[in-house]
């Protein structure tokens, strides 16, 4: 039987994606196209999305995963080589390898046109009563370094041999750290029980060298994080529902919202995109201060997961619609009422 936690985050499902087409001016009712099975999906349960290095963009659904090229959705299933049709998130390696996390905890990876089981799925349906993963790592010597749903980490090697290091894993509300990593074409983001070695202090951050601690308060009900490089020695990093700005070592700026935090996102404007839990749609600041209330989109719907197509696809509508837009930003939403589309 499936872990009670899991089947929570599956009923939270997203219902298809939209691309959203801002005028400069950021109109509160923007236009948006829905893309559905009827479209080309494989599902209409959509819950991740992400841009890979060769621009093309992929999907997880209930049904498979796909690739968009700008002109048709190419579908992949189990015939294909994945683990399960049902895929729950996406990540993306330092060798440009696509991987996904398939609804039983399994992995796989997509690598120069073949889809690969990992080899070691058994290990870590073994070690791990919750299967889903924030975060996934793959380091120069093929080891997988895994952020867990409730935090902590754990660390298989490339001969299957595992370290699941449970002492770490944060038990106490009170007492526990954000911990992000810049491991320069990658970063490693989880929650621990405590700071590991020695560290600096400035304000409310820790740090030594590119491993960074923020004090946050815990809870087994809320998980998501996320963490964006925006420049040399700047990030931006969320748990729950905080989000944090960090440059030069230092806390620069902070905020909070309503509820937890399901996507970060910065795109080719330097704008910052930040969308909330529970029909609280998706702010857009014009910095990375925080400042104001931001603009507020799609209010009533729940945004899963932003991104943008940055090569310059344009199949989502005719090209000369595409053109005259400021913006294309791609969102999977989750319905939480009737979607109208006109």
């Amino acid at each position: 039987m499936l872990n009670q936690k899991v089947i929570n985050y599956i009923f939270c499902c997203v219902i298809g994606m939209v691309t959203l087409f801002l005028q400069p001016a950021y109109p509160q009712d923007p236009k948006f196209t829905k893309f559905t099975e009827e479209e080309g999906l494989p599902g209409n349960d959509v819950y991740d999305v992400l841009v890979a290095d060769d621009g093309l963009l992929w999907f997880a659904t209930d049904n498979g995963v796909c690739r968009y090229n700008g002109n048709e959705f190419i579908n992949f299933n189990v015939a294909n080589g994945l683990p399960a049709n049902s895929t729950l998130k996406l990540y993306k390696d330092a060798f440009g390898r696509i991987w996904f996390l398939a609804y039983n905890g399994m992995l796989s990876y997509y690598d120069r046109g073949e889809f690969v089981i990992y080899p070691y799925n058994d290990t870590i349906v073994k070690y791990f009563r919750d299967n889903y993963f924030n975060k996934i790592f793959v380091d120069s010597a093929g080891g997988l370094l895994m952020s867990p749903r409730q935090g902590g980490y754990a660390y298989i090697d490339k001969e299957g041999n595992i370290n699941a290091y449970p002492a770490m894993r944060p038990s106490n509300r009170d007492s526990c750290y954000l911990l992000f990593e810049d491991k320069g074409n990658d970063y490693f983001l989880t929650i621990l029980s405590r700071m590991l070695g020695s560290y600096y202090k400035e304000g409310h951050l820790f740090y030594n060298d590119s491993t960074y601690y923020i004090k946050v308060a815990f809870t087994h009900r809320q998980f998501q994080r996320h963490f964006i490089e925006t420049g040399k020695n700047a990030y931006l990093v969320s748990y729950r529902n905080n989000i944090y700005y960090i440059k030069d070592h230092k806390l620069i700026a902070q905020r909070s919202f309503n509820d937890e935090i399901l996507s970060v996102f910065v795109d080719d404007k330097d704008k910052l995109w930040v969308s909330v839990k529970y029909d609280n749609g998706v702010y857009m600041f014009e910095d990375h201060l925080f400042i104001g209330s931001g603009v507020h989109f799609l209010d009533g719907y729940t945004i899963t997961s932003i991104t943008q197509d940055k090569k310059g696809i344009t199949g989502w509508v005719p090209k000369a619609r595409v053109c005259s837009f400021h913006q294309v930003l791609i969102l999977a939403i989750l319905l939480c009422r009737v979607m109208s589309v006109p």
